[in-house]
C-alpha cells in the first residue's frame, strides 16, 4: 500500500520535546528609542524531538519514517508529547458533552472572530483550557497547531467563546474546521540534516528537528 501524507509519527515515547514559535519580523529602531516592527512572513513552529532509548525494532520504525520523508517536500504530523491533553485533565479523563454524548476531545468551530480568536460548541460543561495548552484545527486532511494564550472555560451549555491562541490561523481553516484537544497535531517538514540515529550500541535514542508547514 502506498504511503499517505502527512505521515503519522511512529511513537509518542519521547525523552524530550520542544515546540517554539518563531516570528519572522524586521525591527527598525529610530532615534529617541522608538521601534517599528514589520511582520515579514507568517509565524511558524520549530520543533525538536528526542525519543527514549529504542530497541532494534523501534529504530526500524523510525528509519522507515525518515526514509518516507526524503526529498524535503513530504510532510509529517507531530505533536508535543509532553502535553497530550489540556493540563487540567489526563488522557484517561472521561467526560460527556453538555447536552449528552461522550466527549472525544473534539469540538466543532462555529466562528472565528479573527484569525487568533475562536468560538466552539458541544464541549463538556465548564471545560477548562489554560495558557500553554494546545489546540489543533483540522479540515479535509489538513492540520494547524496553535498554543492557547488565555485561560478560558466553557459555559454550562458547553459553549466556549473568544478563545485566544497563537499563531494566527490561515484562511484554509476559517470555515468548516474542527478543534482537537487530544494529541493536537501540526503538519511539519523534516530538517533532514538534523537527524541523529546512531545505533552502534543499542538501546540509544533518535533525535531530529522539523519546521511547521504553512497550510
Amino acid at each position: 500500500m502506498a504511503l499517505t501524507y502527512p505521515l503519522q509519527m511512529p511513537t509518542e515515547y519521547m525523552q524530550k520535546t520542544d515546540f517554539q514559535l518563531v516570528d519572522v519580523v524586521s525591527v527598525n529602531r529610530l532615534r529617541g528609542g522608538k521601534a517599528l516592527g514589520t511582520i515579514m512572513a507568517p509565524f511558524y513552529w520549530a520543533a525538536s524531538m528526542t525519543t527514549e532509548k529504542l530497541t532494534v525494532r523501534d529504530h526500524g520504525r523510525w528509519d522507515a519514517f525518515f526514509d518516507g520523508l526524503r526529498g524535503g517536500t513530504k510532510s509529517c504530523l507531530l505533536y508535543d508529547t509532553a502535553r497530550i491533553v489540556p493540563k487540567s485533565y489526563t488522557v484517561n479523563t472521561t467526560m460527556s458533552r453538555a447536552g449528552g454524548g461522550a466527549f472525544d476531545w473534539t469540538a466543532p468551530v462555529t466562528n472565528f472572530t479573527d484569525p487568533r480568536t475562536v468560538t466552539m460548541t458541544t464541549l463538556p460543561a465548564s471545560f477548562q483550557l489554560l495558557c500553554g495548552d494546545y489546540v489543533s484545527f483540522v479540515k479535509a486532511g489538513k492540520y494547524s497547531l496553535h498554543r492557547i494564550v488565555e485561560d478560558k472555560a466553557a459555559n454550562g451549555a458547553g459553549q466556549m467563546t473568544e478563545l485566544c491562541f497563537e499563531p494566527s490561523i490561515s484562511d484554509t481553516f476559517l470555515t468548516g474546521s474542527t478543534a482537537n484537544f487530544l494529541r493536537p497535531k501540526g503538519e511539519f517538514i523534516l530538517d533532514g540534516g538534523s537527524i541523529n540515529r546512531q545505533r552502534e550500541d543499542l538501546p540509544v535514542p533518535v533525535s531530529f528537528k522539523a519546521t511547521s508547514r504553512v497550510v
